[in-house]
């Protein structure tokens, strides 16, 4: 990994099929997306930023 890679941890993804949102972190190198998933394991230099307990204002979006 690169120093410019990133893990993005605790966020919220849109699966389009499914038309909904789904917890997901997601691994960013560069410019790239190299990884989206449930609990991605941290590799080594790569920064962890957790975004779980931000304030989203789409977090709640669609629900009903």
């Amino acid at each position: 990994m690169t120093a410019a890679a990133k893990l993005i941890r605790g966020g919220q993804v849109f699966r389009a099929a499914e038309r909904d949102f789904a917890p997901a972190d997601i691994l960013v190198e560069g410019e790239r997306i190299r990884a989206v998933g449930a609990d991605l394991p941290a590799p080594d230099g790569v920064e962890v930023l957790d975004v779980l307990n931000h304030a989203n204002p789409w977090r709640n979006y669609g629900a009903r």
